[in-house]
Parts: structure tokens; sequence; C-alpha cells
């Protein structure tokens, strides 16, 4: 099984003091077919601390890496459109982000209330670290 965790998940995995359930359910899934995303790896990036990014780029490096398509920004703008038209305001990489997921037949992990909502628009398989 193919699972892409959010970025939602990366910051438990690596907080000193994060989500112990996540961090553990990580681990199981990095041998299980764990896979990373640009966006993700990129907003995950973006937040550490300068020491560790080197270290983490190198983690990320050894996951499979979910590739985008034009047709994945398409459809992206499609959905957050829809949402937006129903009275939702959600981030559009968030968007991007389950757009690849669904695409590539993964299972999307997340602990952010806003896939919850995008699951109204795209028929997304989650895991839900919220429930």
């Amino acid at each position: 099984m193919l699972i892409l965790a959010d970025t939602s998940c990366w910051i438990e995995f690596f907080r000193p003091y994060g989500d112990e359930a996540v961090r553990a359910q990580l681990l199981r899934w990095l041998a299980a077919g764990l896979a990373i995303c640009g966006p993700v790896r990129a907003e995950v990036l973006r937040g550490v601390r300068k020491a560790e990014a080197a270290k983490i780029a190198s983690a990320f490096a050894a996951l499979p890496h979910l590739a985008s398509v034009d047709g994945d920004w398409l459809t992206a703008e499609q959905k957050t459109r829809s949402l937006a038209d129903k009275g939702y305001n959600v981030p559009l990489l968030d968007v991007f982000i389950a757009v690849l997921a669904l695409r590539h037949g993964a299972v999307l992990a997340h602990k952010d209330a806003h896939f919850q909502t995008i699951a109204q628009v795209l028929p997304l398989r989650t895991h839900n670290f919220l429930a």
C-alpha cells in the first residue's frame, strides 16, 4: 500500500514532543510504502531548523517521490473553485497534495481538517490522525 504523509504528519514526526501515535505509525509505514511529494517536502523543509534541513532532505530523498503533471494543477484549480463555491476556503497546496495522492492511488495520511473538507470533492482514501 502506498501512503503519502501530509506535512501535518511530518511536523509531528520531527517535533521533539510531537504526537507519538503519528510518529509510531510513520515508522511502521516506512517499510510499507511511505512516499513524499514536492509540496510536502517544500513545506516541511521551509519550517525546519537550518541545522536539520540537510538530514531531513536526505531522508526524504530515500522515499518514493510522487511526481506531478500539468493536469494535476488543473484538477487542483477546479476542485479549489468547487470548494470555494460551497463556501470553503482551503489552501491550494492542500488540494494539490490531495490530487497527487488520488492520482497515484495513495492513502493520504494527515492531521489537518482541510483534508476532510477536500474529501467532499475528491474521492480520497485517508488515514485521519484527527479522529
